[in-house]
């Protein structure tokens, strides 16, 4: 029976077949323990690349090689379970940073891998990244882990030898403070979806209204709307590599019930939704019914709403922020529900993912009874806006 590791056991505690077939080398019989057979299978791996030629020791290895390899042993890990699909993909993506950086006009994928030095690295590389993070490319967040992955990349060519020294041992990129959404008025979240052009303001209300993750809304489909109970079904949601999968955690699978008037709003929709859109059974498709990008949400119709109303600007994520803080001050919520409608395992992670929404009871109690009124089911009805 095989294992994660690809190895079948041939004869009991003395011969196994690695299956090395990833890399077209078929099958190997191995004699020996079961932890020889694992060693063994990773140092075949670590010897042969993907067009099948043996790296000699004392050949330079250039970066796009080390690239490519480095990238089919993720995929290895991936299928031995050791690695996630978006984690896979989003390692392609930060070694493409470092092989599109350029060193004195030169392609840093063009390089050898000993040519490379800690001084390059932590000069030329950091300044072309953190550019980038300048220009608004790229999150402070996702800045950290291409360097996370770059050290990890150069750790892993170390470790086959084909560098003597390991240039990224001392890199270091600090991860930035996140960026802190502000606490949000619900008089004032009316006011924003108020001035959202009308092809967004359904997307935006929904996230404010429902707390969903932009991964759930854009792979939201109208079998997962329950109209008659009112209550919106979680079952799956879009993946950074743009699968979609199940929900961010298993908790992620859930109910939440829906605003009076938002209901009413998406029944609207449903029935006036062009034909064109509807191949795919998604409720907020784009033009063509595909599959919709939340930035364009976020673009041309959460800033354009800010803007209008007069606001400074919020992030996306601040709309799930707002809704948690609905139910941390709501009465009538307990905790169990308020963790269960945010997707979340206990309320203590709830409360400590959104502490800063609660840093002022007195006051925030006051926007909470002023703006939303809560009866006995549970429903929250938020007023006009």
């Amino acid at each position: 029976m095989k294992n994660k590791l690809g190895i079948y056991e041939k004869e009991k505690n003395k011969k196994y077949t690695i299956d090395l077939r990833s890399i077209k080398r078929g099958r190997v019989v191995f004699e020996g323990t079961y932890s020889q057979a694992k060693k063994q299978r990773l140092l075949l791996l670590n010897k042969y690349n993907f067009n099948d030629v043996i790296i000699e020791q004392n050949d330079p290895v250039y970066i796009a090689k080390a690239i490519e390899l480095f990238h089919i042993r993720q995929k290895e890990r991936f299928t031995d379970g050791f690695v996630g699909k978006g984690e896979l993909g989003n390692k392609k993506l930060h070694l493409q940073r470092l092989a599109q950086t350029e060193i004195n006009g030169k392609p840093t994928h063009r390089f050898a891998l000993r040519d490379m030095s800690f001084d390059l690295l932590d000069t030329v590389l950091r300044r072309q990244i953190i550019a980038n993070q300048g220009n608004s490319k790229l999150a402070s967040t996702t800045v950290h882990r291409t360097f996370t992955t770059i050290k990890q990349f150069f750790k892993w060519c170390f470790n086959q030898g084909w560098i003597e020294i390991n240039p990224a041992i001392q890199l270091e990129c600090k991860r930035g403070k996140p960026a802190v959404g502000r606490r949000i008025k619900p008089n004032e979240m009316a006011v924003i979806i108020s001035n959202v052009p009308a092809s967004y303001r359904r997307q935006v209300k929904t996230a404010a209204y429902t707390g969903m993750r932009a991964g759930e809304l854009v792979a939201l489909t109208w079998e997962n709307i329950n109209f008659k109970e009112g209550y919106i079904n979680i079952t799956k949601a879009r993946k950074t590599d743009g699968s979609i999968g199940g929900p961010k955690t298993e908790k992620g699978i859930r109910e939440i019930k829906m605003l009076d008037e938002l209901k009413l709003e998406l029944k609207r929709w449903k029935i006036a939704q062009p034909f064109k859109q509807r191949h795919k059974n998604l409720v907020f498709p784009t033009r063509n019914g595909e599959m919709a990008d939340h930035n364009n949400w976020r673009t041309r119709g959460l800033k354009v709403g800010c803007e209008g109303a007069g606001v400074e600007p919020i992030m996306w994520k601040d709309l799930r922020n707002f809704f948690a803080s609905v139910l941390i001050f709501s009465e009538k919520i307990n905790d169990k529900m308020t963790a269960a409608w945010m997707g979340h395992g206990s309320a203590n992670f709830t409360y400590e993912q959104y502490a800063r929404y609660y840093k002022d009871l007195k006051r925030d109690e006051e926007i909470i009874n002023d703006a939303f009124e809560l009866n006995g089911n549970n429903d929250i009805n938020v007023g006009q806006g």
